[in-house]
Parts: C-alpha cells; structure tokens; sequence
C-alpha cells in the first residue's frame, strides 16, 4: 500500500503539468478572458473524455483486431482519431454553440483547454499506475510526471492547438468552407499526434529527448500562430 504522501505527490506530479500550460495559455488570452466556469468546465470534460477515447479504442482493437504488436501505423492512427475527434466534440458541445464563441482566438483556447484537461486525467492515470511497483520512490513518480509535461502533454497540446487553428482562420467563413477546414485540421492533428507516439514507440532512452525537442519546437510554432490568430478580427456568417 502506497504511503498517503506519496498517493499525493503522484497526483499532483501528473495534474499539475496541465494546469501549469493551462495558465500559460489564459494569461495569452488575458485581454479578453472567457468564464471561468467554461474553462473549468472544458477542462474537467476533457478530463472525462479519456473514459469514451478508452471504450472507443478498445471498441476498435477488438473489431478491427487492431495492435502495436501487429498493426503499428494503423493503431496509432487510429488512436491518434479517436482520441482529437473526441476532444473536438467535447468543446463543439460545451463551448461552440454558446454566445462565448464570438472571436477566432476562442477556437484555440477551447481546444487547448480540453486537451490540457485530457491530458491531466492520462497523467495522473500513468502515474498512479508507476506507483503500483512497490519499487517507486516518490522521486520517480515526479520524474514521470515531468516527462509527461515536456512529452504527451505538449503532443496533445499541439496536436488539438492545430483543430483550433483551423476553425479560427475559417471562422470568416462560410459554412462548407468551416466544415473542410475542421476536417483538415482533425487530418493534421491526428498525423501529429500519431506521430509523436510512433517515435515513442519505437525510440530508445537516448532518442526520447530528441522527440520532446521537435515537439517542444512545434510548441513554438503554435505560440506565434497564436500571436497571429489575435488579430483576426471578422464576424462570422449566417447561414
């Protein structure tokens, strides 16, 4: 049985990575902040998201016999969909239909909220899953959790920042063309975050941080993107 102070600092080593970006990116959209209780509520959905993602993925292994073992690129892809459609309907259905959805910097900071939030729940999963070895220091249960920060949380911060992008530049948009940039954007994301799993997969001790620095670069990329998404200024059409 795993001391209550070591339960405590798994926790916290897992959840704390996301909260810590979720800040980052509210004090980005500090001009014109959204509710708190629609942050908290993307969040916490996205938290909850991993419980369909998991159903929907063993749904697919079972039906389409899909493995790591037997169907690498196929599996990660398709984990990789499951997981960014997921997300997406999460905020389609808490914040796109809501009056709050009134400028193109929404998309990406709902999209970003709800994978941040996704990936606070798989982290602390992991890493209360690292403390069930009767091994696990507590240093080694933080030691997870900062891998966890630089690695799985800045793919799905990426990954689901890439959706977010793609619904802000058509946010001017008619209709048709909202719907093919949603569809590109969900493309790009699911190729990103199947990526990054299959380079972790298949690495070694040495290559992993080679991995988290492309990511940590595309981060980067995701910033100035930001940057320029908040000077999009339109109204959106009516069908």
């Amino acid at each position: 049985m795993a001391e209550p102070l070591n339960i405590f600092l798994a926790l916290l080593g897992g959840i704390l990575p996301a909260l810590v970006w979720l800040l980052f990116w509210l004090r980005e959209d500090a001009d014109h902040p959204e509710p708190r209780a629609l942050v908290a509520g993307l969040f916490l959905g996205g938290a909850a998201a991993v419980v369909p993602t998991y159903l929907t993925q063993e749904l697919l292994r079972l039906v389409f016999n899909l493995s790591i073992d037997n169907h690498l690129v196929v599996t990660v892809l398709a984990w990789a969909a499951s997981e960014e459609i997921i997300k997406f309907l999460i905020v389609a259905a808490l914040a796109l239909r809501t009056r709050y959805f009134d400028e193109p910097l929404d998309a990406m900071i709902y999209l970003i909220t709800v994978a941040l939030g996704f990936a606070a729940a798989e982290n602390a999963l992991f890493v209360l899953n690292v403390m069930q070895d009767p091994n696990s220091l507590a240093v080694d249960l933080w030691r997870n959790g900062n891998f966890r920060f630089i690695g799985a949380t800045i793919a799905h911060t990426v990954s689901s920042a890439t959706v977010g992008i793609a619904i802000a530049l058509a946010f001017c948009e008619r209709r048709g063309k909202q719907i093919l940039a949603l569809l590109a954007g969900l493309a790009v994301a699911t190729v990103l975050h199947a990526l990054f799993n299959y380079l972790i997969i298949n690495s070694t001790g040495a290559e992993v941080m080679k991995i988290f620095i492309l990511f940590w670069a595309l981060a980067i990329v995701i910033i100035y993107l930001f940057e320029k998404v908040k000077t999009l200024v339109c109204h959106i059409y009516l069908d």
